[in-house]
């Protein structure tokens, strides 16, 4: 009974992809006006073209990565309750596994833009820790000041001298250290004692963070030969590791980031490459196809082989869905880019109305945690991120913004 649900998802998928990409396809093949500092203005590429949707802000990954967000809040608020999310095993792969490839795929099809913008490695890894280390600290430390001592079943004096606060300070500020738990702090929850286990998602971040950088550092981002050589073969040897065809030798800390690697691999390869990849309708209803049979049979289930066909196939349906135009969601770029903000935030909320609403509901946990996690986010990029991200702009881009509310560069959990 399972797969028969499972089966009639992926055909109703199927179905509205088709449907979507159908009435997608543009009616009238009258060419619009080249955008300034474009990659239309180069007359051997057409705007139906990764190149050009990459290259402008009117693009659907913001939209994407919001979606994303709420996917993993959704599958949060059933697991931190103790219940089993309705759907399962689709919806724990549409909430756990797809929802987070939304935001590996999407850095990987935007980090190499953003390395192109600060071409070394030295300037582009400080763009990202400020993109990223601080909304990690608003929500490590000011939980643990602030937050802690109203959840913790100890004393105050007892709280803030017990070495386990500080050093779960400092492991997760580190990023590479494991420590979730604060002294006393969510003892009664369902979801025992962890604070934020969104952050796991973190070390992923970084370890791809350092990888484009090396890439980089090395011209192994310019569209040659070489690049695709090395390129295409660190998808195949991730993709035959993560399978199990080749033993794994990667140190634990990794071990999600080799887990994540095909397709992430697969989206800078396409990034690199963006100007001869075609945007078609038909091809995205394939790819929808191939996500279709991963859903259906399980990442467990699917053959080793199948494995890098299926994250091709997600990486080319997610970047044709993030650069296709869509009029009647364009507004969503004028709103703050705030999809880190709910990732980063959105665990330590619902522990919090958790605990204080024993027995809550799990829809009632996300229709609350939502918008207090949203005017967070908001929050925090409005007076933390985006002033520090300007401020360690380089000289050269004062001219123009670094971040506006959105970016093509601002590539939310993971980029």
């Amino acid at each position: 009974d399972v797969y028969k649900r499972q089966a009639w998802v992926v055909c109703c998928a199927v179905v509205s992809g088709v449907a979507f990409a159908c009435s997608s396809v543009p009616t009238s093949a009258r060419p619009k006006p080249p955008m300034p500092n474009s990659t239309e203005n180069n007359p051997a590429e057409t705007k139906r073209t990764l190149s050009h949707g990459l290259a402008t802000r009117d693009n659907n990954f913001f939209l994407m990565r919001l979606l994303a967000g709420a996917m993993v809040l959704i599958n949060h608020s059933f697991a931190l309750t103790g219940y089993h999310a309705p759907g399962e095993p689709v919806n724990g792969y549409l909430g756990r596994s797809i929802a987070v490839d939304v935001f590996i795929i999407s850095g990987g099809l935007l980090l190499v833009r953003a390395f192109e913008k600060r071409p070394h490695p030295g300037r582009f890894l400080l763009g990202r820790a400020a993109r990223i280390y601080p909304a990690l600290g608003v929500s490590v430390i000011g939980f643990a000041i602030f937050a802690g001592p109203f959840f913790t079943t100890l004393g105050l004096k007892d709280y803030f001298t017990d070495g386990q606060t500080w050093r779960h300070i400092a492991y997760q500020m580190s990023i590479l250290l494991r420590e979730g738990d604060l002294p006393g702090v969510f003892k009664d929850n369902p979801y025992l004692s962890t604070i934020n286990g969104s952050l796991w998602t973190l070390r992923v971040l970084l370890a791809y963070y350092l990888l484009v950088a090396i890439l980089g550092g090395l011209r192994l981002l310019e569209p040659t030969l070489k690049s695709g050589l090395v390129l295409l073969g660190g998808v195949v040897l991730s993709g035959l590791m993560v399978s199990g065809v080749l033993p794994a030798f990667w140190p634990g800390v990794l071990d999600l980031a080799v887990r994540y690697s095909p397709a992430f691999g697969v989206a800078v390869l396409l990034s690199v490459y963006r100007k001869y990849i075609p945007l078609n309708a038909w091809l995205a209803v394939i790819a929808l196809a191939l996500i279709g049979l991963f859903l259906a049979a399980g990442y467990d289930r699917i053959p080793a082989w199948f494995r890098i066909p299926t994250a091709i196939g997600l990486v080319y349906f997610m970047a044709y869905i993030g650069c296709v135009r869509i009029s009647a969601f364009r507004w969503f770029n004028r709103l703050p880019d705030v999809s880190l903000g709910i990732y980063v935030y959105g665990f330590p909320v619902q522990q919090s109305v958790i605990h204080l609403n024993p027995g809550i509901s799990p829809w009632s946990v996300f229709a609350i945690s939502l918008p207090i996690t949203v005017l967070l986010a908001w929050a925090s990029l409005r007076w933390i991120e985006l002033p520090i991200a300007n401020f360690v702009k380089p000289r050269r881009e004062e001219a123009t913004p670094v971040i506006t509310t959105k970016t093509p560069e601002s590539t939310g959990a993971v980029s």
